[in-house]
């Protein structure tokens, strides 16, 4: 009910109540109903991004100003170019993900999708001018530099618009940043050259792959921020390390003389001489007259100073740590087991897996999408270029989920392992009425038939219906032998051994990962545990003998 004023005498009011309007429910809006969305309110963003360029440079949220836009570039160059520990980190993750392999998969199975996604395949993989491989190294400087820019440079062939080339653009010759104000947006990327002649690039014209972007800040985070620290460290302790050893390498040779030889005699003047000519040589030597003696301070451990070698060992595993390549360090410390080697390499993988997925993500928005719509116009079904996993699978969990029924080895399956262990893919045969496979039947079900002496024997050549062989009851022998049980035992040896073959091969893969990344070239690789993989199949072969003569 409701108060409602029926008349007004001076400061007077007569009012009754009346009842009040029901509220009207509300209405409930669904986005699916009748194919009908509610209208959209359009406009300008309300906020902004927080970050966006000042004065021609990025916003970067960078502390130290040395490492902040190009002068931080400058000197993750440095340690890109100079650390062993970083160079060799750095290949670890880049050299699976330039190895993966890259498709381009059909929006649809309809023959035009799947021409589309040959022709645009055809001139990324194989058709530029700059091979793929060097598109996803450029593209992977992004990881030491926080940014990679590729310019796209298309030209007309055949009435169709193709991909020239994708140009790489250092992130070293980036000057700054263009911004528009109203449009709130980074309109051009501004270069310098060698001879500091100014290029302005618009951003349609580019690729630009950012390692961790936030906001508008399109030079990215290097992953070599976190390990600076270890770095800058490092590289003093190393530095008071080659002094110590200049400055200690023979010791300070101290003269005694007799007592009789005083300051500013000859011999005073000749042992002087003689000992600042001493250096370290498989041949020097002096000798003294009676009465002299010379002798090396400073050659004693302890006298010395502290030893710099468990720090350099401990930021070397702070630089991996930083960039989650924990395993490089495994074997050249007092710690660590395969296992947790297999934990560290796994995370590892995850992580370059998420860089590689970004990569091809970048392609498909802002390169595949443009080279569609320029020539065929509107497509329903996009192209989209993959990348496989960087981790390959492993055949004997496969098999294991296959024995446990937990998978079905189907077409499908078997081309997928085929591939990650690197064999050409089974191609698919169309059988004619392929006989059923008959289902087993145990033991004590199985009735003995008679066999009808007048069915006439199945030609050889007729395999249609498959051969039909001769039968006979087993003899007693026979029927003594546990089949069931030697093939159990069989299969058990034969897991067994291939679990211990594996793990000799992923010591041995590690191993030879090691190798390459710290720089050996591949004809000079060692393989490791070959004698131990020998004798552990001559064991087996041996065991097996013997078991198979016991039970004969």
């Amino acid at each position: 009910m409701a108060l409602k004023t029926m008349m007004k005498v001076g400061n007077f009011e007569i009012k009754r109540r009346v009842p009040s309007k029901p509220k009207p429910k509300p209405k409930l809006i669904t986005l699916a109903d009748h194919g009908k969305a509610p209208p959209v309110k359009r406009g300008p963003a309300a906020g902004v991004s927080g970050n966006a360029p000042k004065y021609g440079q990025m916003d970067t949220g960078e502390y130290l100003t040395k490492l902040d836009g190009s002068a931080g570039r400058s000197v993750f160059d440095e340690m890109r170019r100079s650390d062993s520990q970083v160079i060799s980190t750095l290949r670890a993750m880049t050299l699976p993900i330039r190895q993966a392999q890259y498709s381009v998969e059909p929006g649809s199975d309809d023959s035009k999708d799947v021409e589309i996604a040959e022709i645009i395949e055809d001139n990324l993989l194989r058709g530029m001018t700059i091979t793929w491989d060097d598109v996803i190294r450029h593209a992977l400087l992004m990881l030491p530099m926080g940014f990679s820019p590729l310019e796209k440079i298309w030209e007309i062939r055949d009435n169709m618009l193709y991909l020239r080339k994708l140009d790489p653009r250092l992130p070293t010759s980036v000057e700054g940043w263009e911004y528009d104000e109203k449009k709130k947006r980074t309109t051009a990327m501004v270069q310098r050259d060698s001879s500091w002649t100014k290029f302005t690039v618009p951003m349609e014209k580019l690729l630009i792959f950012t390692s961790d972007k936030e906001g508008d800040n399109w030079e990215g985070t290097s992953v070599l921020r976190g390990a600076y620290k270890g770095w800058y460290i490092k590289s003093a302790l190393e530095k008071i390390n080659a002094i110590k050893h200049e400055r200690y390498g023979i010791g300070v040779p101290v003269g005694h003389l007799p007592p009789n030889i005083v300051e500013g005699s000859k011999e005073w003047d000749d042992l002087k001489d003689a000992l600042e000519d001493l250096y370290a040589n498989e041949r020097s030597y002096l000798m003294l007259p009676d009465g002299y003696d010379v002798t090396l301070l400073g050659m004693s451990k302890e006298s010395q100073g502290t030893d710099v070698l468990p720090d350099l060992k401990y930021y070397d595993e702070a630089i991996a740590k930083s960039m989650l390549a924990m395993f490089i360090n495994l074997g050249t410390t007092a710690t660590g087991s395969r296992a947790l080697g297999g934990s560290f390499i796994d995370v590892f993988m995850l992580s370059l897996q998420s860089y590689a997925d970004y990569i091809v993500e970048v392609f498909n928005r802002f390169l595949i999408w443009e080279y569609v719509a320029s020539n065929w116009g509107e497509v329903e079904n996009m192209p989209q270029l993959k990348v496989a996993q960087i981790k390959e699978l492993d055949p004997v969990v496969v098999a294991e989920l296959v024995k446990d029924g937990v998978i079905e080895a189907d077409f499908d399956i078997e081309n997928a392992v085929r591939g990650s262990i690197h064999l050409p893919e089974k191609q698919e045969e169309e059988e004619e009425d392929p006989a059923p496979k008959p289902k087993p039947v145990p033991a004590d079900e199985v009735e003995e038939e008679e066999i009808d002496e007048d069915v006439e024997p199945v030609e050889t050549h007729d395999h249609k219906g498959g051969y039909r062989f001769a039968h006979r009851d087993m003899t007693l022998e026979e029927l003594m032998v546990d089949v069931a049980a030697i093939e159990h035992r069989l299969n058990t040896a034969q897991l067994n051994l291939e679990r211990d073959i594996l793990e000799i091969k992923d010591a041995q893969t590690v191993d030879i990962i090691r190798q390459l990344v710290g720089g050996r070239q591949i004809q000079d690789v060692r393989v490791i545990s070959k004698k131990e993989m020998h004798a552990l199949l001559l064991k087996e072969y041996k065991k097996q003998l013997r078991t198979g003569r016991k039970e004969a």
